[in-house]
């Protein structure tokens, strides 16, 4: 990362650091973990549709919520690996980190009947930001919750959940 960005970013006349792009992907990929929500941004949800229904078959096609975790779990592996250019000897603690995340959602994604509710609630007061639209992800599938709610800082926390 640190020797292939200031190359392709210099094919686009732009100077961009490992750290700035992985800003960018963070960003980017906030604005889409909203399409599930009121404050999605209409040009992002019509790129998502036109891509799902030109580009997706028809059985393969998602709903926003899968879209949206999807794209926090990227947000999430790129603050990771920003940690991991700032120290390279966290290398081995963020794949940790990040294999022990999967595991987490996969694992929320068998919870069943009464359990999804109050598992819901305790992941949502595990959250250590302030998340947009906070409120709609009431309803929304764990593993979705997971994603809009985890860090390296609660990951710990939510683990201890399951």
């Amino acid at each position: 990362m640190k020797q292939l960005t200031p190359i392709e970013s210099g094919y686009r006349n732009m100077k961009l650091s490992p750290k700035d792009a992985l800003k960018d992907i963070e960003n980017t990929m906030e604005r889409y973990s909203l399409l599930d929500t009121a404050g999605a941004d209409n040009s992002v949800k019509r790129n998502s549709t036109n891509f799902q229904q030109f580009y997706v078959s028809k059985s393969q096609r998602q709903p926003w919520y899968e879209w949206c975790a999807r794209a926090l779990r990227i947000r999430f592996l790129a603050q990771l690996i920003a940690t991991a250019i700032e120290s390279p000897s966290t290398i081995k603690q963020v794949a940790k980190e990040y294999s022990s995340a999967i595991q987490v959602a996969q694992a929320l994604q068998t919870v069943r009947g009464t359990e999804v509710r109050e598992l819901r609630r305790k992941l949502m007061a595990l959250a250590d930001r302030d998340i947009p639209y906070f409120r709609e992800l009431r309803g929304k599938p764990l593993h979705r919750v997971f994603w809009q709610v985890v860090s390296r800082e609660n990951l710990n926390a939510i683990q201890d959940l399951i």
